[in-house]
């Protein structure tokens, strides 16, 4: 495995990343952490990252963290955040854009890095936006609530319209940037590539940025 990352070229083609508040998450250590007791918390942020590609101008969302209207949820997330993983919103991710002058309705493009709830955030507020997800997502969309009243997956946090969401391919993950063997190259200049991270769940996927 080479950590080796490409040199700096000139014009470099790059993004521009800003984290934001969206949603604080009590955390149980004993999901993460072997050997940790059960009465053991960790409060962490739910971060979402606004995404500005600099060469097009296109404003893209990696995540969008916790929504405030958690009885929208499916009810087995509705009952794991009363009785294990209590969340506070005192800003959703759409107030964080809007202090930063975006407008949701601005957003070209939001990636997913998974379907959990603490990463989709109100996927309907981003009506301009189209959505992407790793391989693997559709069919959990497609088993989702309320089709299946035993997910915790919304079958709405993403459209499942082609027009309105890509789904990404095995295929699509055809370079290799560092460690990771298996990426793709968004806008294929080198400036963000979109990660194979199966594992966590299907479908998942992360970032990398230059």
């Amino acid at each position: 495995m080479s950590f080796q990352l490409p040199e700096p070229q000139p014009n470099q083609a790059y993004v521009e990343v800003s984290a934001l508040e969206a949603g604080i998450i009590t955390m149980p250590l004993m999901i993460v952490i072997q050997g940790a007791g059960p009465t053991d918390t960790s409060v962490i942020p739910s971060l979402a990252f606004s995404i500005r590609h600099k060469q097009s101008g296109e404003h893209l969302m990696f995540d969008l963290g916790v929504r405030r209207d958690t009885e929208a949820l499916a009810p087995k997330t509705q009952w794991l955040i009363e009785n294990h993983m209590p969340v506070q919103v005192p800003q959703t991710v759409e107030e964080s854009l809007k202090k930063g002058g975006l407008n949701p309705d601005e957003v070209q493009t939001v990636i997913l890095s998974h379907l959990h709830f603490d990463h989709v955030g109100r996927p309907e507020s981003f009506t301009n936006a189209k959505f992407v997800v790793g391989p693997g997502a559709r069919e959990l969309l497609e088993k989702g609530f309320p089709g299946n009243p035993e997910s915790d997956i919304l079958t709405s946090t993403t459209p499942l319209d082609e027009k309105r969401s890509r789904f990404l391919t095995d295929e699509d993950f055809n370079v290799s940037i560092g460690p990771f063997p298996r990426a793709h190259d968004y806008f294929g200049d080198g400036s963000m590539y979109v990660v194979d991270a199966d594992g966590h769940l299907a479908g998942d996927v992360v970032v990398f940025v230059v």
